[in-house]
């Protein structure tokens, strides 16, 4: 599901034409237009090239980021026109001489800061400040059953009805479904799939939300993958990452006496862990 030969800069020669770029800006909101100049031939390609498209002729092969408005890089171009240039020379068409060539074309590119999801980055990180993601938390709870051994329903230390296997008390233990999805982007992460099952051998922290994660109790939990195919051949994926925070750390477990979790050690000694401490740095 990758786009490959992603490129970070648009592949067609143009140039900026005197008088550009212009902008209007007030309190909320920001527009801008920039004028370029390019060969009649790559126009309507670098007209979507611009907006961050997969170009006309090479569908799933070219794909940059969206352009930015110069000194605000916040603004993107959204849509972009084409025409003669002004006094531009006129081609004769061999193929076809019903339809019009010329030598060079104007390019009108509009910006605004967009209000729709995106992300001009993929699995390496690039741009990473350019990332638009949500960040959702589930309060959630999970039932242990605790061991019945040694507990009596009268208040006595060595006699008294003891409480039967079927009695054993439950126990609730507080965990958070954590989603994080980020929206438009060019590839998959590999590590949306190595780390299922995973938990975190490093501190995580929220970025929205200002949460640090303590090691190992972020269990990776899979992914839930979207793709949307649009009409100009745009291929975009939103990607949300499933993960289960456990207060207590998800390799200690519960023993009887014992308030909290505690972790298990293997016959030649060292610690047992179930579930495998990776880094989640290739998700985000």
């Amino acid at each position: 599901m990758a786009i490959s030969n992603k490129v970070k800069r648009i592949p067609y020669a143009y140039s900026e034409l005197t008088g550009s770029p212009t902008g209007s800006a007030d309190i909320k909101s920001f527009t801008g237009t920039r004028m370029f100049e390019c060969d009649w031939k790559d126009a309507l390609n670098l007209c979507l090239a611009l907006q961050g498209k997969t170009t006309a002729t090479e569908p799933h092969l070219v794909v940059v980021d969206a352009d930015t408005f110069p000194e605000f890089p916040q603004a993107r171009c959204f849509k972009a026109d084409f025409k003669p240039m002004p006094k531009g020379a006129q081609l004769p068409n061999v193929k076809d001489n019903r339809i019009a060539l010329y030598e060079k074309a104007m390019i009108t590119a509009h910006y605004k800061i967009p209000t729709y999801r995106f992300s001009g980055t993929d699995a390496t990180g690039d741009n990473t400040s350019d990332v638009l993601s949500s960040e959702v938390f589930s309060i959630a709870a999970e039932f242990i059953t605790r061991t019945h051994k040694k507990l009596f329903w009268t208040d006595a230390d060595t006699v008294g009805t003891e409480v039967g296997a079927n009695e054993a008390p439950t126990q609730v233990v507080p965990l958070w479904d954590y989603r994080y999805t980020r929206f438009d982007v060019r590839s998959i992460p590999t590590a949306a799939v190595s780390l299922i099952g995973k938990v975190n051998s490093a501190a995580v922290t929220s970025k929205r939300y200002s949460i640090t994660f303590a090691v190992e109790t972020l269990l990776f939990n899979g992914s839930t993958i979207s793709t949307d195919f649009l009409r100009d051949g745009t291929e975009v994926i939103d990607i949300t990452y499933n993960i289960v925070y456990r207060p207590g750390t998800w390799n200690k477990f519960y023993r009887e006496k014992f308030e909290e979790p505690q972790p298990i050690y293997v016959k030649d000694g060292g610690l047992f862990k179930p579930y495998v401490p990776a880094s989640f740095t290739g998700l985000w």
